[in-house]
């Protein structure tokens, strides 16, 4: 069995894991209330975890499989390890998982939480992020150069993440008149 002391200090996924507060993430997930079916393969923070490795390597869900099985620091990220023998024989599992999370998880307060385990280590608090392929823009590139299209949106951003200085905005306004 692989050393809990070669994980948390030798690996990268040991230190990841170090920093996530997992005891509130499992408070996020519903209790298995009945003894019907076979047991999970993994707790339920290895489902967080999971997902966490399904981002982290890029993985399509057979891969990220196939690679679990054979790398202990996977394993034990989960919460797991596998014995010699022992294999994941179900190749829809990670898409469970998923389909699992999407049901039972309430995203705002797996955000929050998130945001507060983590606020120390963010170091742009005031940037926002958002993954493209989440939901449909209809916006096509200009053709024109002169267009500076982002400096509409900027506004809205700066109101979203609660910024609402007035100097900010009266520059963005100045900004969006010279277009």
């Amino acid at each position: 069995m692989a050393s809990p002391y070669l994980f948390k200090n030798t690996t990268i996924q040991g230190k990841i894991h170090q920093t996530i507060d997992w005891d509130s993430l499992e408070k996020l997930l519903p209790k298995k209330t009945t003894i019907v079916g076979a047991p999970s393969w993994l707790p339920s923070r290895g489902f967080f975890a999971l997902m966490f490795l399904k981002h982290y390597t890029g993985l399509s869900d057979e891969k990220l499989l196939e690679d679990f099985h054979t790398n202990w620091a996977m394993q034990v990220f989960c919460g797991v390890l596998l014995t010699d023998n022992e294999r994941i024989k179900d190749n829809s599992f990670v898409s469970r998982v998923r389909s699992y999370l999407g049901e039972h998880l309430d995203l705002n307060l797996f955000q929050s939480m998130m945001i507060n385990s983590w606020k120390t280590e963010i170091p742009d608090k005031n940037v926002l992020l958002m993954d493209a392929t989440c939901y449909e823009v209809y916006i096509r590139t200009p053709t024109d150069s002169d267009r500076r299209c982002g400096k509409a949106t900027l506004g809205s951003l700066y109101l979203a993440l609660g910024k609402t200085n007035s100097s900010i905005m009266h520059q963005q306004k100045n900004q969006i008149t010279e277009v």
